[in-house]
Order: structure tokens, then sequence, then C-alpha cells
């Protein structure tokens, strides 16, 4: 699928990934310089879920999505939203781990609340980054 976009210099925009049934989604931000995009949560080349950036005007964003696992624990639900990066400013996940605090939902796992809390700080971008699992 193709999309196309025009955005201003200094603009930073969250990219979600909305990929076919047995993928990931997978969330990314750019920020655009006057030369080039720069890649937040972009990943490693070779270890999936990665997006490339090609260089220059028009950029073209490749995303290289894993397939869909079984979610089983808090990380692996945090994994399949695209890490905390696809976790930022992504209120429909923040939504998700509430639902299945109060047993709307199931999720695969028992939500405690220090996911909930870990998921908002995550759509906040508090604290390093990244999303703190109680014993790892």
């Amino acid at each position: 699928m193709a999309y196309s976009a025009s955005w201003e210099v200094g603009s930073q925009h969250t990219v979600t990934f909305q990929p076919p049934a047995g993928y990931d989604t997978y969330t990314i931000t750019l920020t655009v310089g006057a030369t080039n995009l720069t890649c937040t949560g972009c990943g490693t080349a070779g270890t999936k879920p990665y997006a490339t950036v090609s260089s220059g005007y028009p950029a073209a964003v490749m995303a290289y999505l894993n397939p869909s696992s079984a979610v089983t624990s808090y990380p692996s639900w945090v994994a399949s939203k695209g890490g905390s990066a696809g976790l930022r400013n992504n209120g429909v996940a923040v939504g998700q781990i509430i639902d299945g605090y109060y047993g709307l939902v199931q999720l695969g796992f028992t939500v405690v609340g220090q996911n909930v809390g870990a998921t908002i700080d995550a759509y906040y971008g508090i604290g390093a980054g990244r999303v703190r699992v109680r014993g790892r």
C-alpha cells in the first residue's frame, strides 16, 4: 500500500503501520529535517520489526514487519504494539491496557497496575524511552 503526505520542515509525525492479518503493527516517529527524515524506533536492519528511510526528498519509508506471535505477557503485548515507540501517543493501546486491567478484554496475560502505569508513561514518552517490566 502506498501513502504520500506533505509535511513541514521541523515537524514530527508518528506513523503506525497497520499490516494485513498475520503481522504485528509497528510504529515509528519521523522528524522532518531540511534535507532528510530522521527516524525514532526504526530498529536495526535484519532484526524485525524495523524500517528504512531513503535519503533526500521525496523520501520513502519501508517497514519490515514481524509475523504475529501469541501475546502471553506484558512484554510480548508491548512488542506487538511496536515497542515503546509504538505506545507513544497511542491512545488505543492505553485504552486496551486499561480495559484489560478491569477485565473487560482478554489480552493473553493478567494486567496489573504497574502495566497500566508503564503504558501511560510510554504514551507520554516519560522515562528512558523503554517500558520497564518488573523482574526484567
